[in-house]
């Protein structure tokens, strides 16, 4: 049997190849850390290795994922940094593109698209210790170019209880027509000074135990025309030679 291609379906495949997306968006990869032990997502990196009581608290896998076998789950607990010559202790959770390293945080990745979006999905629940405080969960990420940073995107998680997964759409702002050249994407379900955020976001707050925040399919949309190969207007028939 002949197997039939047509080049419309074949620039419909190379165009969302092109398109430059997350690594490891949907949370679907992990591997054991060979110093710590801990288990953490590709492509991302956490603060497991100072949590205490992980992984009863701490960045984990879950299967209660909104699609695929997997997803993100944080856990708010105590982290100290003191032992590696960082003075932060602080209530949080955390994942973050890049890698940890001995000397310190690695974060960001290669990233040259222009994307006027990123959409996921997410569920919430507030901790309850110390009950005197609303915990704020966030989601932040910029790119950065040559000259600096030219572009973020920032969403925030309240107190208010999410139980089923939710749809977030979070437009990107753009502060120039640069191409960036890099990308920093970090996530926490306790907002703390060890989360990478703009200056109008205040990270001295206190932050509450158990704090639970799963997020699911990271997709950056909307990119540019001229990132999209060609449209064709005609389908043309492709067989194999005999």
């Amino acid at each position: 049997m002949k197997t039939l291609f047509t080049l419309s379906t074949l620039m419909i495949v190379l165009s969302l190849t092109a398109q430059q997306q997350l690594p490891n968006s949907s949370f679907e990869d992990w591997s054991t850390d060979t110093v710590s032990g801990s288990l953490e997502p590709d492509g991302w990196f956490s603060l497991n290795t100072i949590t205490q009581d992980y992984p009863n608290y701490g960045t984990l896998r879950t299967t209660d994922a909104y699609s695929g076998q997997y997803a993100l789950h944080l856990i708010s607990g105590h982290v100290d940094a003191t032992p590696y010559g960082f003075s932060m202790i602080d209530t949080t959770a955390e994942a973050t593109i890049g890698t940890l390293t001995s000397g310190g945080p690695n974060d960001g990745m290669p990233y040259t698209d222009r994307p006027t979006k990123l959409t996921f999905y997410y569920k919430y629940t507030a901790g309850t210790t110390p009950s005197n405080v609303i915990d704020t969960g966030l989601l932040y990420f910029k790119f950065s170019g040559p000259s600096g940073n030219i572009g973020e995107g920032i969403f925030q998680f309240y107190g208010n209880v999410v139980t089923n997964y939710s749809f977030v759409e979070i437009p990107i702002t753009w502060w120039n027509s640069n191409t960036p050249d890099s990308l920093f994407m970090n996530i926490s379900s306790s907002t703390t000074g060890f989360d990478m955020m703009p200056m109008s976001v205040n990270s001295n707050i206190p932050n509450q135990i158990n704090s639970e925040l799963f997020i699911d399919k990271l997709v950056f949309s909307n990119f540019p025309v001229s990132n999209n190969p060609p449209l064709i207007s005609k389908d043309f028939n492709v067989y194999p030679n005999p």
